[in-house]
C-alpha cells in the first residue's frame, strides 16, 4: 500500500516538473519571437530613415533644416 503512495507521488511530481518545465519553454520561444519581432520592426524604421535622410541630403534640405533647428529651438 505505501509502495502504490510512492508511485503516485512519484507520477505527480513528473507530472509537474513536466508541465513546468513546458512551461518555462514557452516563456522562452515567446520572449525570442517577440525580441525577434522588435528587431525587425527596428531595422525596418533604420531603412526607412536611410533613405529618408538621402532624399533629404541629395536635395540640400539638410542645410535648410539645420539653420531652422539653429534658429527655433524648444527653450525659446
Amino acid at each position: 500500500m505505501i509502495r502504490v503512495y510512492w508511485l503516485v507521488g512519484v507520477a505527480v511530481v513528473i507530472v509537474l516538473g513536466a508541465y513546468w518545465c513546458g512551461w518555462r519553454v514557452a516563456t522562452e520561444r515567446c520572449q525570442r519571437m517577440q525580441s525577434n519581432a522588435t528587431a525587425q520592426q527596428q531595422n525596418q524604421i533604420f531603412k526607412m530613415q536611410e533613405e529618408v535622410n538621402a532624399e533629404v541630403l541629395g536635395r540640400g534640405v539638410d542645410d535648410i533644416r539645420r539653420v531652422l533647428r539653429a534658429q527655433y529651438t524648444i527653450a525659446e
